[in-house]
Formats: structure tokens, C-alpha cells, sequence
């Protein structure tokens, strides 16, 4: 991701360029978050474009800003499963560089993770299928064009059937080549995630399709976008895929993360390093564009921290997962992490958490245990 930070084209202040049938939208990469300019009634925000979200999410902040009403009460799963309290509302007037929506649904939603980086909402499924969607990660924009002759070159052969599931979300046919042949796996092109992330791993891991394989039991950390703490204790795992097939594009080396068994496997945003995106949502194809038949993503190690912190609404942070085997039996999932670099954790909010940067080899934890104080470097195991 390191490289994609680098090369995207922070150009949010450039005016977007639209031709007929073509909007660009100048991209901001916050995180690992494509964001892009949003007009609510004629006053800019900075949207979060979100593949894996079914529908617009505006912060209850920009509605209260702007007098949208929020009414009727709802309770919505978000991708990574965590049910999020949300109310209907309309706004009547949403703009994305020229392409202007009017009375628009939309959901209204307090969103903690986001809020903490001044990202005011989530442009959503429901906006984005009017559209042939074109990821320019590397070139910084966002492309919206009316059909797919408008949105620049791609190589059928370098694409992959859509899928609508659940009336929400839609996923491409790919597979995972292993020792025992090819596993078939249902992927949602989700913007709102890093890398590849997989809810059927146990049966992939079975089948010989998973090497380097290191599992933990740890907490689910929610990375997601609706979420503000420790959702559930659970085994988890890192994998490496050697061969993923992903619309007639093999992936050498994918790095693998574990789901819950119940969630849709994702692939996120480590895609645009190589090349862009196509979602034809009108066509209902993605397409991959890259130079060649193959990309290669790491060296074959499934790496990890040796411990991952994390953050409980009531106790602070915590130790989230324990990778390093050296340090099992010294430390707990679950135990108090009183400082990071010597800075208190007392008083520290999420935000304050989501903010810090963790340093291999520097990041100096001290973590509270039964058997007194323990001083840890946070380390990358492979």
C-alpha cells in the first residue's frame, strides 16, 4: 500500500474535468481510503467512494450543517458485519464534479472511524451503479462515464462477470489455484478495504490453496467504517494465496486475511498499486487493466506484527492479537497497553487511537499482564 500512498496525485484542489458522457473526479488517498469532492447543496465535503457500501451515508454532522432531516430509524449490517444504527432521509441537492443527483436517498449515521479523519460520508452502491466506474489510482481521479466506450481502454479478456448478491453487493468469479486444484471464491471489489480478505479461509487452508499459514486467536478489530472498538473474540488468520485469478489477471503471492465465516470475501484497494479498475455496473463486468498477463504482490511470507493493539470502548487500548509465538504464556489477548512510545493511554479516545503510528522495530509498548509490566518493540514475524 506504501506504493500506492506514493503514487496517487494529491490534487483536490484541481476542478473536475468533464467531457460529454465523462466526469473525473481528482482522488485523495486518506489512509487507505479513495475520497473524492462532494457538493451537499452547494457546499463542499470530502466523500469516501465505497464499492462494498450498498448505499450514500452523509455524517450526522453535514446533515445537521446542511437541515437534512433524518427520520425513520434502521439497523444495517456494514460489510465487515457490524450492525450500525442509520435513518433514512432526502437530500435535494448532490453533486460530483458535474453529475448532479436531486432528492437523493440517503442514510443518516454517526461514524466515528471516519469523523476522525474529516471524512464527512460514503458515496455508496446506489450512486455508483448509474455509472461505469474507472479507479485511477495511479493517475489520482476517479472516473464516471455514461457507458463502457467512454471510459478508456480495457481487454475483455481481463474481466470477470458480475454478480448482484443479497440485492447489495456485487462480486466476480475468481479462484485460488492449490494443491489440490482450483478453489472457486466469490470476491466483492470493496474500495473500503486494503487487501484480500477471506470469510471461507478454513476450507480454502483444507483444500491446499493457503501457504505460509499462521493463525492466532485475537479479537476482530474493527478496521471498517462504522465500528469504534473490539467486536468479537475469534481465530484469525494470515495466508498467502501463491495464485489468485482475478478477471483473467493472476496474482502471485496475494497476502490472505481472515473473516468470519458468515462475510462476503473482499478485495480491496492493493489492486489499484498495479493497475486500474473497471466496474461496469451497467455491463455488470470488471475489468482489470494491467501491463501483462500477471502481477506479482509479495515474496511468497505471510508477515504480520507480533502483536496488534486494539481499542475497547471501555477499557482503552488493548492487545488485540498475539501472532509471535515467543511472546505466548508473557502475553494476553485482552491485557491493558498502558502506554505506546511512553505516551499515556489514560485519556486517549479512538481517534487519538486510529491516529497512531506504529513504527517496526521502534513502536515501544507497555503492556500490563499478571505477572507485572512488559516492555514490547512492536516486530514483523514472517
Amino acid at each position: 500500500m506504501k506504493r500506492l500512498l506514493l503514487l496517487v496525485v494529491l490534487c483536490s484542489a484541481i476542478v473536475p474535468i468533464a467531457t460529454a458522457g465523462v466526469t473525473r473526479l481528482p482522488m485523495t488517498v486518506v489512509r487507505t481510503w479513495l475520497t473524492v469532492e462532494v457538493a451537499i447543496e452547494g457546499h463542499a465535503y470530502r466523500f469516501m467512494v465505497d464499492t462494498g457500501a450498498p448505499l450514500t451515508v452523509v455524517s450526522a454532522r453535514v446533515a445537521a450543517e446542511r437541515n437534512i432531516v433524518a427520520g425513520d430509524v434502521t439497523e444495517m449490517n456494514t460489510a465487515n458485519g457490524v450492525p450500525a444504527v442509520m435513518q433514512h432521509a432526502v437530500v435535494g441537492r448532490m453533486t460530483l464534479g458535474d453529475r448532479e443527483l436531486t432528492d437523493w436517498h440517503i442514510m443518516v449515521a454517526d461514524n466515528t472511524v471516519l469523523d476522525c479523519f474529516d471524512i464527512d460520508g460514503i458515496i455508496g452502491g446506489d450512486i455508483l451503479r448509474r455509472y461505469v466506474v474507472r479507479f485511477c489510482a495511479r493517475d489520482g481521479y476517479i472516473l464516471l462515464a455514461d457507458n463502457l466506450s467512454e471510459a478508456g481502454a480495457v481487454d475483455r479478456r481481463h474481466s470477470v462477470r458480475m454478480r448482484l448478491i443479497n440485492n447489495k453487493s456485487y462480486c466476480g468469479y475468481s479462484y485460488i489455484r492449490g494443491a489440490k486444484g482450483k478453489c472457486p471464491v466469490w470476491l466483492l471489489f470493496d474500495t473500503g478495504a486494503a487487501g484480500l480478505s477471506l470469510g471461507c479461509w478454513e476450507r480454502l487452508a483444507e483444500r491446499g490453496a493457503l501457504s505460509d499459514l499462521h493463525v492466532a486467536e485475537g479479537y476482530s478489530i474493527v478496521g471498517g467504517l462504522m465500528g469504534n472498538g473490539v467486536v468479537s473474540h475469534m481465530a484469525q488468520a494470515l495466508a498467502v494465496a501463491p495464485v489468485l485469478r482475478f478477471a483473467g489477471v493472476d496474482i502471485r503471492n496475494m497476502p490472505v486475511q481472515s473473516l468470519q465465516q458468515e462475510q462476503k470475501s473482499i478485495i480491496g484497494v492493493a489492486l489499484l498499486q498495479w493497475g486500474d479498475v473497471v466496474a461496469d455496473y451497467l455491463g455488470r463486468r470488471i475489468y482489470y487493466v494491467v501491463d501483462g498477463q500477471s502481477v506479482t504482490a509479495g515474496d511468497g511470507a505471510a508477515a504480520a506484527f507480533n502483536l496488534r493493539p486494539a481499542f475497547d470502548a471501555g477499557r482503552g487500548v488493548i492487545v488485540g492479537s498475539v501472532w509471535d509465538t515467543d511472546l505466548l504464556g508473557r502475553v494476553r489477548v485482552g491485557d491493558r497497553i498502558s502506554s505506546v512510545d511512553g505516551m499515556p493511554t489514560d485519556s486517549m479516545s479512538v481517534c487519538d487511537f486510529y491516529r497512531l503510528d506504529f513504527k517496526i522495530g521502534q513502536t515501544q509498548l507497555c503492556i500490563e499482564t499478571d505477572a507485572g509490566e512488559k516492555h514490547i518493540t512492536m516486530n514483523i514475524i514472517e
